[in-house]
């Protein structure tokens, strides 16, 4: 399937550190205003039961009161990597950079 991107978008990976298995990729429309409820209601259904810990960068999103009570909740220890180590965060950092690629790729089609 070929999605046409016309305006900033944000993308939330969901990968799982050991397995490397992509569990999710929601898009959200509205780029940069994306909250933590947003990525609240996005993480809800996808998050495995079994699920030990978050890896997140420092985004107003991950350090919000709200996605802490998420995280405190479920017995989730939340870890946010150090700035500016964005390779603490690899795996995800990459699949960003592989979808980059195929974007350029496809003449802005993914």
């Amino acid at each position: 399937m070929n999605v046409t991107i016309t305006s900033l978008v944000a993308i939330l990976v969901i990968i799982d550190n050991c397995t490397r298995r992509c569990l999710g990729l929601p898009v959200f429309i509205k780029g940069r205003k994306v909250t933590a409820d947003d990525v609240i209601k996005a993480l809800e259904n996808r998050l495995p039961p079994e699920l030990k810990y978050i890896i997140s960068d420092n985004g107003k999103q991950f350090v919000a009161e709200a996605f802490q009570r998420l995280c405190t909740g479920k017995g989730i220890v939340h870890v946010r990597i150090t700035r500016p180590r964005p390779a603490t965060n690899g795996i995800a950092e990459r699949f960003v950079e592989r979808l980059k690629e195929m974007r350029q790729r496809g003449n802005g089609r993914m």
